[in-house]
């Protein structure tokens, strides 16, 4: 069995999209008027919450979470796992939006392992769940409030994209045989 390697398309694929991504969360800062930020966050969650994230999770982690490898992890995975202990992010936006994460139904089979997508997975939640709340009370927000919850959004994201690129990937790489990844690949692209 040949497995997959960093270098695949797929996982190309995968940072050629955070390269999107990081882009448009620069454009926050670009728009410093309230009038301009609703449909930039509208854009942000369509690629990211709605996109990248919910194939990764039905495409990517569906096919590796029972995967007995999967908790080898590696010395940069145990660094970022120390990272998110220490953020608790999850406590942050649950916080800020007086409520539990939402777990949506494809999660549940994965998040029930407690293997480390549990990480990834509650990353995408908190910022999804943070990102909705920002669009649902912009009008009743103050700019301050939004700036710093934008913040923390777009600190999520890029601590996420580290943590994928230089950890879940190589992982994710391989768990996967060559032939695994041309299947996500293929349905990752018809996804679009």
């Amino acid at each position: 069995m040949n497995s997959a390697s960093i270098a695949h398309p797929l996982f190309q694929v995968l940072m050629e999209e955070h390269k999107k991504i990081l882009s448009k969360l620069a454009q926050i800062d670009l728009s410093p008027r309230r009038d301009q930020w609703l449909p930039l966050l509208d854009e942000i969650m369509q690629l990211i919450e709605m996109d990248h994230h919910f194939k990764e999770e039905k495409l990517l982690f569906s096919r590796i979470y029972m995967n007995p490898k999967i908790n080898a992890g590696g010395p940069m995975c145990s660094l970022f796992f120390d990272f998110h202990m220490s953020e608790k992010i999850k406590e942050q936006v649950e916080r800020i939006t007086s409520t539990p994460l939402m777990i949506e139904p494809h999660q549940e089979d994965i998040l029930k392992t407690h293997c480390p997508l549990t990480l990834p997975i509650e990353e995408h939640q908190a910022g999804k769940d943070l990102l909705k709340y920002i669009i649902k009370n912009m009008t009743h927000l103050k700019d301050k409030e939004i700036s710093q919850y934008l913040s923390l959004y777009k600190q999520i994201q890029f601590s996420h994209i580290q943590k994928e690129e230089n950890c879940l990937y190589h992982l994710c790489s391989n768990l996967l045989t060559s032939q695994e990844a041309d299947e996500i690949l293929e349905l990752w692209n018809q996804k679009e």
